[in-house]
């Protein structure tokens, strides 16, 4: 592991408070990110250091802190199924909590687990698929077995979701076409499209058409919560799919991508617009919605083979940046406005660099090497370690010989100046409103769409705070440190989840530091 020194590592908590919320507000410091730690050996399984899937960020010891969580493989191969183990690491350094080693309890590294909590016991679970390919495997939040599914359909790179399909307060579990309930049971299986193809499905769960109840949304297929087929539109292949409304009709629209072609349906199934060719070829990988450009409109950005392209609301294309990835030609990016200005940056990696473009225009903000055979996998923004801003977490293996890089690696800002947001990210087909930030699962979920600032997938949230107001040094206390550097910065605006702000009102003021006084933790913290 290494991890780094910060610019403010040196300064005192209030006075590295000042200069990155003064670098906030100016916004005239480069794009400049860093690595902040890397997880690259391990005592345990010490060959197993390949990551090829989306790991899952979530707080798995109830510390206020998350967890890293992925399996890793020593394979170098680039097969549907690679034996691995499952391991947690500390999302603050990336020490190891735990691996599981035990060759019964041997996972795939191709697919990406999920997490939440699926039992009600208010910590979450761990569902990954086991070396067969056909049979999920779930964990205890300490890595403990819980159960082992019967066979199901082939999930090979294909990944879980956790959904509350009845509203009951116990979440089922979805993947592909096929639901399980809590303990693993089949509960049903479909007829129609899966929500993906030979190498695997990456189905989810949205209520498309807003009658109240959740659709499992597989490809081609909208089924209901009972597996009953809503429709299925025949004349577009089965593939990976995202939600969002791109019509202001308070319904969502499904984009489906496969074949190296872009579809746009309505919540009946019927096409709005479609086939668009991703430029350059390729097979397609699951895309991300998100108002890429500060426009307050969807686009659309889909990975090809040797092109990352976004589209526009009504299918043209916006813009297309260089990329490289011939052997999957299936990956999948994030999306998130670190700079809170409005606009989205992407974050991509192919199978040779971890990429950072302008939302606006393609341009690259940032590239560095980072290799992969190339999956279903993707980079994901998170707060991983708990400080109140925003990181990317990359994987990366040498597998097919595209490079020598292996494990896990977290990227921050020099200034520490991205904007807040969740500390969490739980599965391949996250959306924000499936979740809640204490990793319990909705009985009734929030449409994404209908949130304002939403209506995305595969993003997360903007300008979340989710450390106690007041902390400013995030040491998990409000002590004399936190209200000096509050009455310090009275006078100046707020940032995005300021933690200074105590009353929202956009300014740090006396008032805020008064308020904030009344909320330490530890004596004499009065100033």
């Amino acid at each position: 592991m290494q991890r780094p020194s910060k610019v403010q590592a040196a300064l005192p908590p209030s006075i590295a408070l000042l200069v990155v919320a003064i670098a906030v507000a100016s916004c005239n410091v480069a794009f400049s990110p860093v690595l902040e730690w890397s997880w690259t050996s391990s005592a345990n399984a010490p060959s197993a250091l390949n990551v090829m899937t989306v790991p899952s960020v979530i707080d798995l010891t109830g510390d206020g802190f998350p967890e890293v969580v992925f399996p890793s493989t020593a394979s170098t191969g680039g097969g549907l199924v690679e034996v691995g183990v499952l391991r947690a690491i500390d999302g603050r350094d990336g020490t190891e909590l735990f691996t599981v080693t035990d060759p019964n309890l041997a996972v795939s590294s191709t697919s990406s687990i999920a997490t939440g909590d699926i039992d009600g016991d208010g910590r979450p679970e761990i569902l990954a698929c086991d070396t067969s390919g056909r049979r999920l495997i779930a964990f205890e939040h300490d890595g403990t077995f819980k159960w082992r599914s019967p066979d199901l359909e082939a999930i090979n790179w294909g990944a879980p979701a956790i959904a509350d399909l009845d509203g009951d307060g116990t979440p089922e579990i979805v993947i592909g076409r096929q639901v399980l309930d809590d303990s693993g049971a089949i509960l049903w299986t479909g007829t129609g499209g899966v929500g993906g193809d030979s190498v695997g499905p990456l189905s989810h769960v949205a209520d498309v058409d807003d009658d109240g109840s959740p659709d499992v949304v597989a490809g081609n297929t909208l089924y209901a919560a009972t597996g009953a087929i809503k429709w299925r539109n025949p004349n577009v292949p089965d593939g990976r799919t995202a939600v969002a409304n791109f019509d202001a009709d308070g319904r969502a629209e499904v984009v489906l991508v496969q074949n190296g072609l872009v579809y746009l349906l309505d919540d009946d199934g019927s096409p709005i617009w479609g086939p668009v060719a991703i430029p350059g070829g390729g097979i397609g990988g699951p895309p991300t919605v998100a108002d890429y450009d500060g426009d307050g409109a969807p686009e659309i950005g889909v990975a090809g083979a040797v092109r990352y392209a976004v589209f526009e609301t009504n299918g043209t294309l916006k813009w297309q940046a260089v990329t490289q990835d011939g052997s999957s030609n299936r990956t999948g990016s994030s999306v998130f406005d670190f700079e809170g200005d409005g606009a989205a940056e992407v974050v991509y990696h192919d199978e040779l660099r971890l990429f950072i473009f302008r939302g606006t225009d393609g341009a690259v903000l940032f590239e560095t090497p980072s290799s992969s055979c190339t999956w279903y996998e993707y980079p994901l923004v998170a707060d991983v370690d708990g400080d109140d801003r925003a990181e990317i977490v990359t994987v990366a293996n040498n597998s097919c010989s595209f490079g020598t890089q292996r494990g896990v690696f977290v990227y921050g800002d020099s200034l520490d100046q991205w904007v807040p947001t969740r500390r969490l990210w739980n599965q391949h087909t996250y959306h924000i409103t499936n979740i809640a930030a204490d990793g319990t699962i909705p009985a009734v979920e929030q449409n994404n769409w209908d949130v304002p600032t939403f209506n995305n997938f595969r993003l997360n949230e903007y300008g979340v705070f989710e450390g106690p107001r007041c902390d400013l040094d995030v040491d998990r206390d409000v002590d004399s440190d936190d209200v000096e550097a509050i009455f310090a910065a009275r006078g100046t605006a707020a940032v995005p989840g300021d933690a200074r702000d105590f009353d929202g009102d956009g300014l740090i003021t006396v008032n805020d530091g008064r308020a904030c006084a009344l909320q330490c933790t530890r004596p004499g913290c009065a100033p």
